[in-house]
C-alpha cells in the first residue's frame, strides 16, 4: 500500500492493480489511492475485530476447560472412600482442585490454544507469499521450522525440571499452611 503511495505509477505498471483500476472505472489516481486507503483501513479494523473475537472465544473456551476439569476432579475425590480422606492432606486436594488445575489449564492449555491460532494465521501468511514467491515461501518456512525445532529441543528437558521443581514447591508450601492451621486447632 504504502509503495502505491510513494510511487503512483505503479497501478498502471501492475497488471493486479490495473485491471483493479479499471475494473472499478476510476478517473484518476488520486480516487484510486483514496479507494485503496479506506480498504486498507477497513481491512485493518476486520483484523482488529477478528482477533478480539478470537481472544474472547479463546479466554472462554479456556475458562469452560478449567471448570469442567475441576469438576471432574471434585466428583472423582467425592468418590473415594473415607478411609482415603483420614490418609489425605485435604490442603493438597484444595490446592489441586483449585490451584494446579488453574495452573494446568493456564499455562499449559492456553499457550497451545494461541499456538495453534497464530500457526493458523502463519499458515495463511505463508500461502500468500507461496502464490507471490514460492522460493522465498520455502526459504522462510524452512528458516522458521529449524528455528522453532531447535528451541525445543534445547527447552524440552530444562521446562520438565522447573515444573517438577514448581510443583513440588507448591505442595510443600500449602502442606505447611495447613500443619500451621491445624497445629492451631489443637
Amino acid at each position: 500500500f504504502f509503495t502505491i503511495l510513494l510511487n503512483p505509477d505503479l497501478i498502471q505498471q501492475n497488471p493486479i492493480l490495473f485491471q483493479l483500476y479499471n475494473y472499478f472505472s476510476f478517473s484518476d489516481q488520486k480516487s484510486f489511492l483514496h479507494a485503496a486507503s479506506l480498504a486498507v483501513w477497513l481491512l485493518l479494523v476486520l483484523s482488529i475485530a477478528t482477533r478480539c473475537l478470537a481472544n474472547l472465544v479463546q479466554i472462554k473456551f479456556i475458562l469452560n476447560c478449567e471448570y469442567i476439569i475441576s469438576l471432574k476432579l471434585t466428583e472423582i475425590y467425592l468418590n473415594k472412600p473415607y478411609q482415603w480422606f483420614t490418609v489425605q492432606n485435604t490442603a493438597d486436594l484444595g490446592k489441586t482442585i483449585l490451584q494446579e488445575v488453574e495452573k494446568v489449564v493456564h499455562h499449559s492449555m492456553m499457550p497451545v490454544i494461541v499456538i495453534i491460532t497464530q500457526f493458523s494465521v502463519a499458515i495463511a501468511i505463508f500461502t500468500v507469499i507461496f502464490f507471490v514467491d514460492p522460493v522465498m515461501a520455502l526459504i522462510v518456512i524452512s528458516s522458521l521450522s529449524g528455528f522453532a525445532l531447535l528451541v525445543i529441543y534445547f527447552t524440552k528437558n530444562y521446562l520438565n525440571v522447573i515444573s517438577s521443581l514448581r510443583l513440588n514447591a507448591n505442595s510443600e508450601r500449602f502442606k505447611n499452611l495447613s500443619d500451621m492451621f491445624s497445629g492451631i486447632k489443637d
